[in-house]
């Protein structure tokens, strides 16, 4: 569910069933898995290339949404603006070189898979900002989009982003200093030398002293799936044993 509220879609943008279940599969796939692994397989997903304009980004004319998303939300997140068009952890022009790296990628209305179309493809070479020490990222067809999500994972401040995220999700949502040097940052470095394998980092955060303090107890709020969830639990729900009974009862509750 975490991974759901991160790499975020939205079913009516979406709208076909096998790109939505092959994401679903991929959160489940990767949720206690690699972080630098999911980053990349989500990039090339039919569900993430239909709901941000993926499969329309080509050479020539490169379409932005999802380069803009993957630097704000799904990695490094913003920092503070200290310049017109320039975040503290990324600039426009690491958007503009990202959405290069991105293009040719197309979904197959037949066998409803993502495709490289190499003609489509941007092939020259993309400069990235001094925030990512002015890498060149070289023609590497479709294995391009790689090489920038090892460019952006190989920055502490991806780590310190997405620990900030997963301790606003099970612990609590204010982070003032003092949570951020005694909690995040160790956090962050445990996840960052550990190549973004996510194991460690959960059960650092989940068996740590600051998790079960008193202090925090009771301060977690439900989502809506979690009330949702909790409420048929609570009342003994009994689920249909026939498939089409139980679609429609879970769907009811959609």
């Amino acid at each position: 569910l975490f991974w759901h509220n991160h790499f975020v879609t939205e079913v009516p943008a979406v709208s076909r069933p096998r790109y939505l279940y092959d994401y679903n599969a991929l959160l489940r796939k990767h949720a206690l898995g690699n972080f630098k692994e999911l980053a990349g397989e989500m990039t090339i997903n039919t569900a993430m290339l239909k709901y941000l304009n993926g499969d329309q980004n080509v050479a020539g004319s490169p379409n932005e949404n999802y380069a803009r998303e993957v630097f704000e939300l799904f990695t490094i997140g913003k920092g503070p603006l200290i310049g017109e068009g320039n975040y503290t952890n990324y600039t426009e022009q690491d958007i503009q070189e990202a959405a290069r790296v991105l293009t040719g990628w197309k979904i197959n209305g037949t066998t409803q898979e993502s495709w490289f179309n190499a003609s489509r493809h941007d092939t020259g070479s993309k400069t990235f900002s001094e925030v990512f020490d002015n890498l060149v990222i070289t023609n590497g067809g479709d294995q391009e989009y790689l090489k920038l999500v090892a460019m952006i994972v190989g920055q502490k401040e991806t780590a310190r982003h997405l620990v900030r995220k997963l301790y606003r999700w099970f612990v609590y949502y204010i982070i003032d200093d003092s949570i951020e040097s005694l909690v995040i940052e160790p956090l962050a470095t445990t996840l960052y030398d550990k190549g973004f394998d996510l194991i460690p980092v959960l059960r650092q955060l989940l068996s740590s002293e600051h998790f079960f303090d008193e202090t925090y107890r009771g301060c977690y709020i439900r989502n809506p799936y979690e009330h949702m969830a909790g409420t048929l639990r609570k009342l003994e729900a009994v689920f249909p044993t026939d498939e089409l009974l139980r679609y429609e009862f879970w769907n009811s509750y959609y």
